[in-house]
């Protein structure tokens, strides 16, 4: 598959909630982005933010591609005040894919909020021939609605927990974890993304216990993006062995299980 370097106009750059931003623009690459890959962007002709920042192919059709992002500091700030027409810089598709070929009889997905980015398309790519759910976590109820009514086009099952809701709520109080855990059916794997604290909770009080498959969408801060740098390293036993392997390369796909939490 090939990695390119393209300059790119902006189509859409969407509201979702508050924070959170679809944001559509022209595909240059030939070829189709895998479940699980990602794309490493920058301001077109900018030296402010210098580095790229790597964001989870949401979605993509021939002529267009898209990322979902939540303005958390200053670059992402900066990308949602961008317009129709602007341009960005993307290097594209990078990093290792979900497992896209297998079929399984009970598939369960959880994101943790802003997570469904990395996860999107590997839902649409699964869904037609698998048995699949999505367990997601909000802060609000407000963030929940809106994130509900936007993956409506998916057509599965969606079950919401919600840290913050307001009085009394149609969606599970409290962390997607908890809400796991009183999940009283089992699936035969498990694929994730989300933040860190939630993917360690998700590993030891699930994963483990129940001792289910799981593969898990990592996130690092990134430089190059392409494993040149080794900036973005996390430790993996694999054989008995513990060495470092590169979010950007060997990743942004692992194998839970090989996980080290620190």
């Amino acid at each position: 598959m090939k990695k390119i370097l393209s300059t790119s106009r902006i189509i859409e750059n969407r509201k979702i909630t508050d924070d959170t931003f679809l944001m559509k623009f022209e595909n240059r690459n030939p070829d189709k982005p895998l479940p699980g890959q990602f794309l490493n962007i920058k301001f077109k002709d900018h030296l402010d933010p210098f580095l790229r920042r790597p964001f989870a192919v949401f979605d993509f059709d021939r002529k267009t591609l898209s990322i979902l992002y939540k303005v958390v500091g200053r670059t992402t700030s900066m990308l949602s005040q961008l317009q129709k027409n602007d341009l960005i810089e993307y290097l594209g598709f990078l990093g290792e894919p979900f497992d896209r070929d297998r079929t399984f009889n009970k598939l369960w997905v959880v994101a943790g909020g802003i997570g469904i980015g990395g996860l999107h398309l590997f839902i649409k790519n699964m869904k037609q021939n698998n048995d699949l759910e999505l367990f997601i976590g909000f802060n609000t109820e407000e963030e929940a609605d809106a994130f509900i009514r936007f993956l409506k086009p998916l057509h599965i099952r969606i079950n919401a927990a919600v840290m913050d809701p307001k009085g009394k709520s149609k969606y599970f109080k409290g962390n997607i974890v908890k809400l796991l855990k009183k999940e009283t059916k089992r699936c035969d794997t498990l694929f994730a993304c989300g933040p860190e604290l939630m993917l360690k909770s998700l590993y030891s009080d699930i994963i483990q216990k129940k001792r289910i498959p799981a593969y898990f969408s990592m996130d690092a801060i990134m430089a190059c993006g392409i494993g040149s740098c080794m900036g973005c390293t996390i430790k993996i036993k694999e054989k008995g062995l513990t060495r470092f392997k590169r979010v950007c390369k060997e990743g942004p796909v692992f194998n839970a299980d090989h996980i080290v939490w620190e």
